[in-house]
């Protein structure tokens, strides 16, 4: 019986929260204390060679569920493109864990990409990667969202 407890505790630790492990392989010290943006219409983040703007949010801003996303994507201090692909990697860093699909392809719309529904399903701090690639280089921008119970 005892052994069987053991198990179930670690198993536990393991499950939601046992590391603090990005999709990188690094260790992760992000928590909803301070280390999230606020989400606005607008809102910017740049990579070492791209940026992406989030031009809408449903909800807004980000929330748990079902979230959408239409964004803006354009090479650092150039104009904005739609001919690269864009997918999101959402992350809890608190948690160790993503979401289930682990990426999620955006699709050129109206001059945008869009990309969703994304369940974001548990409360806490949601690293959001958006890997942009042109076909000659993959780059990661971020964005930190905190979710509220």
């Amino acid at each position: 019986m005892r052994a069987a407890t053991t198990w179930c505790v670690v198993m536990l630790a393991v499950a939601c929260g046992g590391s603090d492990v990005d999709p990188t392989g690094t260790t992760a010290t992000l928590d909803c204390a301070s280390d999230y943006d606020t989400y606005a219409d607008g809102l910017t983040a740049a990579g070492q060679a791209y940026e992406v703007t989030f031009l809408a949010a449903t909800p807004q801003p980000p929330d748990r569920g079902e979230n959408t996303w239409s964004l803006q994507v354009a090479p650092v201090g150039g104009v904005a493109t739609t001919d690269v692909s864009v997918a999101v990697e959402p992350f809890m860093p608190e948690h160790g864990h993503g979401t289930s699909p682990e990426t999620f392809a955006a699709e050129v719309v109206d001059g945008a990409f869009d990309v969703g529904p994304i369940d974001l399903f548990m409360p806490g701090l949601w690293v959001l990667t958006f890997y942009v690639d042109d076909g000659q280089v993959v780059d990661a921008v971020e964005f930190r969202f905190c979710l509220e119970g």
